[in-house]
């Protein structure tokens, strides 16, 4: 346990408001595994990574090309 995490006086509230995305494993959604040891296991982010980036140069360009 951190130290902010600490004391606890209400749990669900604790979760919302003082964890932090460093503290989460795993995600279990709906009796599936999303993400463990902070693997995501549904997506795959080298091709999410890839889009964006395709995605970002599109709109760069169509910016640069209204100017």
């Amino acid at each position: 346990m951190r130290a902010y995490l600490m004391p606890v006086y209400n749990k669900r509230s604790h979760i919302v408001y003082s964890a932090k995305t460093a503290d989460v494993d795993t995600v279990i959604m709906n009796g599936k595994i999303v993400m463990k040891d902070r693997e995501i296991k549904t997506v795959n982010v080298d091709r999410v990574m890839m889009l964006v980036e395709e995605t970002r140069d599109s709109l760069l360009e169509r910016a640069d090309a209204g100017l």
